[in-house]
């Protein structure tokens, strides 16, 4: 059976991270998950990857307020070969215009801080471009069939 694609987090510190790794955990995600604080090791993170012919991640969720968090979205835009098949963003924001900024560079959904599982399951099964795949007594998130 082939590896999962990995799902990255880039975030704005470790505890987040955390979070998130503790709401996919508790909805029984298989896919491997890589958090990496700020979007400038994120997108070296990325680059490596692809020169290492390793796959690309299936999902990325992207906490608007880690450094550079428009910079990657705008990345993913340049490299479409790389861009993941969802994009959600995580916001603490009151004022709206970083979020419509990540809506015009492809983010398909948004989380608010503090996440909750059941949030971050129903971003997940409401994204178009995401299958949830039962697998092995787990859950793995894959693209959508034509994604």
């Amino acid at each position: 059976m082939a590896i999962a694609a990995p799902i990255l987090c880039v975030v704005e510190n470790d505890d987040e991270g955390g979070q998130l790794r503790n709401a996919l955990a508790a909805l029984n995600i298989s896919n491997p998950v890589r958090c990496i604080v700020g979007a400038t090791d994120a997108m070296a993170e990325l680059d490596g990857a692809a020169q290492r012919r390793e796959p690309a991640p299936v999902l990325v969720f992207l906490n608007l307020a880690a450094p550079e968090a428009n910079r990657l979205a705008a990345w993913f835009e340049a490299h479409p070969e790389d861009r993941p098949s969802g994009l959600i963003a995580m916001t603490g924001f009151h004022d709206m215009r970083p979020i419509m900024e990540a809506y015009h560079l492809g983010v398909t959904s948004f989380l608010q801080w503090p996440l909750k599982t059941g949030d971050v399951h129903n971003a997940l099964i409401t994204n178009s471009a995401l299958k949830l795949e039962p697998s092995e007594g787990a859950v793995e998130i894959r693209p959508a069939i034509g994604k």
